[in-house]
């Protein structure tokens, strides 16, 4: 089954988010952080403002869930496109198709190959299937978040990824010489915090510290390392400058994470080219980072109870 099967494919039409004021329609940009949504605008007459409930998709393929009315990104050539159900659909098929296409499609697209309706609309997915959810929601862990009032602190300011930290190459590359031992050990995997084994440290190699930040020099996947590690040499570290709180560091593995789609197989970030990555980071009047700010966002979003209660498990 095709997507156009199941959907009408509209193009968006809008300015760019910063020509707006602000209003109560929410704006719908590239990436799945906070779901897209970037802001809430006052719409222009001439904008594509739209009203039922649909799925965002944008020039990277990052399938969002939206509730109507939205404004989807037009401007540019790198627009969304906003997929329509051709029948009723409920909630659960709409997030089943959002997750196929982030799941199943993405790797098709990329900074040089952006998505159009035209590549979009023949691409084959998997029916949605009525199945019983609820045990799987059951299964998975206790999202727990103890909503607090945040003051938003708009004023972001751009800060040099080494004016941040120092970054170093890991130190050997073959996992296949290695004993199995005791120290998590990090490679360029995209998964499971980027953790492919515990082995003993190899012959010259560092441990590094816990609280670093590790990169993928292949996806481009930020991870917050929690214990004491070692390395493979396509893993790029990042070691703090200063004493980060752990909130902060969670905050700039995301806006790193939001970066990501620059990096690819054929694109690797290695550390000279990493080193000229750039992240927005809330800054008080003094020009230093929020982190007041920043720890009750983090701590505010779901499932950082998990993570809350497993560094607490071991400190």
């Amino acid at each position: 089954m095709k997507i156009n099967d199941v959907f009408n494919i509209h193009n968006a039409k809008s300015k760019g988010f910063k020509n707006y004021d602000n209003g109560t329609i929410p704006f719908i940009s590239n990436g799945v952080m906070n779901n897209g949504v970037v802001g809430f605008v006052s719409p222009f007459n001439t904008d594509r403002v739209f009203r039922f409930r649909g799925i965002c998709v944008s020039a990277f393929c990052d399938a969002t869930v939206q509730d109507p009315p939205f404004i989807p990104r037009g401007n540019g050539g790198s627009g969304l496109i906003i997929l329509e159900p051709k029948s009723k659909m409920n909630k659960d098929e709409l997030l089943y198709y959002s997750a196929y296409i982030n799941n199943t499609l993405k790797w098709r697209f990329s900074f040089g190959r952006m998505v159009t309706e035209k590549r979009f609309k023949d691409l084959e997915i998997i029916p949605y299937e009525n199945k019983d959810y609820e045990k799987i929601d059951k299964s998975l862990p206790i999202n727990i978040i103890n909503s607090i009032q945040i003051e938003h602190n708009r004023n972001f300011k751009l800060f040099n990824i080494e004016k941040l930290f120092a970054l170093h190459r890991g130190d050997f590359h073959a996992l296949d010489r290695l004993d199995i031992g005791k120290y998590p050990t990090v490679s360029r995997v995209a998964f499971n915090n980027g953790i492919v084994g515990y082995y003993d440290k190899p012959e010259n190699a560092k441990i590094y510290s816990k609280h670093f930040i590790t990169v993928s020099t292949v996806t481009g996947d930020a991870f917050v390392q929690l214990h004491d590690f070692i390395s493979t040499d396509n893993v790029v570290i990042c070691e703090p400058k200063c004493n980060f709180r752990i909130t902060t560091l969670f905050f700039i593995q995301f806006m790193l994470d939001n970066v990501k789609w620059r990096w690819s197989y054929g694109r690797q970030c290695y550390k000279t080219k990493f080193a000229a990555t750039n992240i927005h980071l809330p800054v008080m009047e003094n020009q230093n980072i929020d982190e007041d700010y920043i720890e009750k966002l983090v701590k505010n979003s779901p499932y950082w109870n998990q993570i809350d209660d497993y560094i607490n498990s071991y400190n």
